[in-house]
């Protein structure tokens, strides 16, 4: 009989990607953390899904290599759009900290 002590238990990790990976270092540090923490559950109950969080418009060939390296693409819509922020403080924040202007949100 399986009980919660006996079942793999689900679980998701997810990391937020707002532009691309390739050439980049952001490839290589994403493929240790893959690494790491693949063996880190290594012994756990937990069925662990790795996510990557992406700007719906992420080009196939980074969503291919994210999949290489073992995400689980989510293309989201950005929640709030820089244009459609009423504030001019807000914007201005919204574009001057950060890295990823209105990506910052997913």
């Amino acid at each position: 009989e399986a009980t919660l002590l006996t079942t793999e238990l689900p679980v998701a990790v997810a990391v937020t990607i707002t532009s691309g990976i390739l050439n980049t270092g952001w490839h290589d540090g994403l493929d240790v953390f893959m690494h790491a923490a693949k063996r880190a559950f290594s012994n756990s109950r937990w069925k662990v899904d790795f996510l990557a969080l992406v700007p719906e418009n992420l080009a196939n060939d980074e969503i291919a290599a994210l999949a290489e390296i073992g995400f689980t693409t989510r293309p989201v819509p950005v929640p709030v759009l820089l244009r459609d922020v009423q504030s001019k403080h807000a914007r201005w924040a919204m574009e001057k900290f950060g890295c990823c202007g209105d990506l910052e949100g997913l």
